[in-house]
């Protein structure tokens, strides 16, 4: 079922890439099929990176482009659609997946302890995420929030992982 829709995301990647940045060929559509919240359905989840391998647990600081489609009642739907603009130095659409949480990283800012984990369940987000935020000070010390509350540096990483486990992801296929 998702054959047409990753020709599609495909597509529609390379016009919007060879429109944005006047170059197309660099970038490669990757793709993988996963149950993320282990309910027996596979989603689609697909990727325009520049990268000779993916994984949806990788972090591209820009140009992100993960789309998320799942099977409801017989249809495809998007979880999380495809970009309508493309920009290799635009930071929209991040997106991580891990393969031992139904949790989706969808990331929102530049620290790479700033997360932003949102629930998914049966084809659909949870309205709202679980802000996870680190940060030093000048001095080095580390501070930690989880939804903007102070939590101990043990008890943020405790808590982060429960979430996102090993922090593995599924190796996507490229797309030839």
């Amino acid at each position: 079922m998702y054959q047409s829709i990753i020709k599609k995301y495909n597509s529609h990647m390379k016009k919007l890439d060879s429109k944005a940045n006047g170059v197309s060929g660099t970038l490669h559509t990757f793709y993988v099929f996963a149950d993320i919240d282990k309910n027996g359905t596979d989603e689609c989840i697909l990727r325009y990176v520049d990268a000779k391998k993916c994984n949806t647990a990788d972090i591209y600081s820009f140009g992100e482009t993960t789309a998320i489609y799942s099977i409801v009642n017989g249809k495809v739907k998007a979880v999380i659609k495809m970009p309508q603009e493309y920009n290799i130095y635009v930071h929209t659409q991040y997106c991580a997946i891990y393969k031992k949480s139904n949790y989706i990283d969808m990331g929102f800012s530049h620290g790479y302890e700033d997360r932003c984990l949102v629930k998914y369940k049966n084809g659909k987000l949870a309205p709202k995420g679980i802000l996870y935020t680190s940060s030093v000070d000048e001095n080095k010390k580390v501070h930690t929030l989880i939804n903007n509350k102070k939590v101990n540096n043990k008890f943020y990483k405790k808590r982060l992982k429960a979430l996102i486990g090993n922090e593995m992801g599924y190796t996507m296929k490229r797309l030839r």
